[in-house]
């Protein structure tokens, strides 16, 4: 059986993104149309926030994998939220502000095996992605958008990463596909994926054999 099991509400432009909570009882959708973001209780129903604009999108969003930590992305900031300390569950008023902004881009995907930290594309003009520990506010690892010597740079536009956290996925604009060995940086595999229909999202199986 197909269809709709529960509409929950909308945003005033197109979505773009969405994350869910491990439960899936949360989720945060991110619409570039107008770079805002809303929070939802999928069980529920309902908007737990209307929608929050961050003002320099295009948006990337995800969920920690604890579910306790929002990560939105735009075009210069990534703002992480968290959950207010014995709230039962979320409320409008963990949003009026982040806990943490650092610089970054989107897109974004959260770390499957760490609540502190995500993979966002740098701030700076090298298109790169880098592997950001939210603990320790650094920088732990840099994947390069053009990793072969002579490339032109493009900026990465697509970013999955497998499920048990040891590889990564990335897309650039040239619609070239690298495997990435997530806790070294090391390059696995390049694919020339610049055929048509275009790639436009990436993701990884859940077993990380496909992708």
């Amino acid at each position: 059986e197909t269809g709709v099991a529960t509409s929950i509400g909308q945003h005033q432009g197109r979505v773009d993104q969405i994350g869910l909570s491990s439960d899936g009882r949360i989720a945060v959708t991110g619409g570039t149309d107008n770079s805002t973001f809303r929070v939802w209780d999928t069980l529920g129903a309902t908007g737990i926030t209307p929608e929050i604009g961050l003002g320099d999108g295009p948006l990337g969003v995800a969920l920690s994998i604890d579910d306790q930590s929002p990560f939105v992305a735009g075009n210069s900031s990534v703002r992480v939220y968290r959950q207010s300390p014995n709230a039962a569950g979320w409320q409008l008023a963990d949003f009026t502000d982040p806990i943490m902004t650092v610089s970054g881009r989107a897109p974004l995907v959260a770390c499957p095996d760490d609540a502190n930290c995500a993979y966002f594309r740098a701030a700076d003009d090298s298109g790169d992605i880098v592997l950001w520990d939210f603990a320790a506010g650094e920088e732990r690892l840099r994947f390069p958008a053009t990793p072969m010597p002579g490339d032109g740079v493009t900026d990465i536009e697509g970013l999955a990463v497998a499920a048990d956290g040891s590889r990564l996925l990335t897309r650039n604009q040239a619609f070239d596909l690298f495997v990435w060995d997530a806790h070294t940086a090391e390059l696995l595999q390049q694919f020339n994926a610049n055929v048509e229909p275009f790639i436009a999202a990436v993701a990884i199986s859940p077993d990380g054999r496909t992708a």
